[in-house]
């Protein structure tokens, strides 16, 4: 971790100090075999309605009320120490899967719920299973939507889709990671020839390159940072981290630069700071229980140029080494590749497939959503196969309401 690395190298005594209880409080969450971010917003209502007239963008009171109340807590267990895993070795050597669903060697959890315990969504990834369940209606209120949309359309959803109404009654459903994946090489990402495109992998970087960059980042860091101990808050020691906006975002910008060419998926970097960096210092607070990072609170109000001194909007992320094992959900609904082929073909056949119904020699007749076309003969099967789409997948597309025409085009 780049921070953590440049931490030591900071100024003078007393932020060497700082920074030292900053850096070892990091290191001592990985030493546990489990670990919990808990993500949430620090302001009142009140201070969200402010901020939002501060900035020319109101907030309504309902809406500020429910932001305020709202938590996501992400978790990771495993049966070593987590700085011990190796994915996690990986990745901070530039050369891991930073993708979730690839994590074989730990157990992840994220939980959307409010302060006052109702969970949203609660989705599980465990020994290369994914479990889901959530609150659809629950969300729909939350986006301040009719709840009873949701009744609507369960009741419109055909029995084949069962999964898809165990979703929505907030029931637990569980998916094979490896199954996404195939189905994400075979979509490549995009619409095209079916199981031809392969999802391109993000390319990462070797060992010597990110070693590089890591000192890269280090050195901005240390230059920018500086550390001041402020006490003591509810039994932890609490350490203000503060930069120059503009001046530690250049300095990342320029350590970057050298290696845009290894990090495509950063896009284009930038030549100068954007213009809504503000020209002034910033910060963050860190609490320290214990010797171990608990919690950093941070007031994105210091972003916002339109925000005065008297306008707040502080969110915090609370820190935990000791949590609950990840465990999967029993009586979990299997959810099969031919089960996703055939929410393909409903949401397509529901919009109006992708080409006009019945056009074409053979393309058969569709019917409602959910309602099979005219099943597919053997040579038209040999047909879509040899465009790359199996018999298996076909033949779910066709019964969801497919015709063979709106099959091959799909494929081709």
């Amino acid at each position: 971790m780049a921070l953590a690395t440049g931490l030591a190298a900071c100024g003078t005594v007393k932020q060497l100090s700082a920074a030292e209880k900053v850096s070892e409080g990091f290191e001592k969450l990985g030493a546990s075999k489990t670990f919990k971010a808990e993500f949430s917003v620090a302001a009142t209502p009140d201070q969200l309605v402010e901020f939002g007239k501060a900035i020319d963008d109101p907030i309504k009171r309902e809406d500020a009320e429910k932001l305020a109340g709202l938590t996501l807590s992400v978790s990771v267990s495993a049966d070593k120490p987590l700085k011990d895993v190796e994915s996690f070795k990986k990745q901070s050597q530039g050369s891991g899967d930073a993708s979730a669903l690839n994590q074989k060697d730990v157990d992840l959890s994220y939980v959307l719920a409010a302060k006052n315990g109702k969970t949203y969504v609660d989705l599980r990834i465990v020994k290369g299973k994914l479990y889901l369940k959530g609150d659809a209606r629950g969300l729909a209120q939350l986006a301040g939507e009719n709840p009873s949309e949701i009744d609507a359309f369960a009741a419109s959803v055909p029995a084949e889709a069962k999964f898809v109404k165990d979703v929505l009654d907030g029931k637990w459903v569980s998916l094979d990671t490896e199954l996404m994946n195939e189905l994400a090489k075979e979509s490549g990402g995009q619409t095209g020839k079916a199981g031809k495109a392969g999802a391109s992998a993000q390319p990462s970087l070797d060992p010597k390159t990110a070693e590089s960059l890591g000192q890269s980042l280090a050195d901005v860091f240390s230059k920018n940072l500086s550390f001041e101990d402020k006490g003591k808050q509810d039994g932890a020691d609490v350490v203000r981290i503060s930069a120059p906006a503009r001046g530690l975002a250049d300095g990342v910008l320029k350590a970057l630069k050298p290696f845009a060419k290894d990090l495509p998926q950063l896009g284009k970097i930038p030549d100068s700071v954007p213009a809504d960096v503000p020209d002034k210092n910033v910060g963050a607070d860190v609490m320290i229980s214990g010797g171990t990072v608990s919690a950093i609170t941070v007031d994105l109000a210091q972003f916002a140029k339109k925000a005065g001194p008297d306008v707040h909007f502080p969110v915090k992320v609370a820190f935990g080494k000791d949590a609950a094992a990840i465990e999967a959900p029993t009586g979990a609904t299997t959810v099969t590749k031919q089960d996703l082929t055939g929410l393909i073909g409903l949401a397509m056949s529901t919009a109006g497939g992708i080409s006009p119904a019945g056009a074409g020699a053979g393309a058969g007749k569709v019917g409602g959503p959910g309602t099979a076309a005219t099943p597919l003969t053997a040579a038209q099967l040999q047909e879509l196969a040899a465009l790359g789409l199996g018999a298996d997948e076909a033949n779910s597309l066709n019964k969801a309401g497919l015709s063979f025409e709106e099959l091959k085009e799909l494929a081709s």
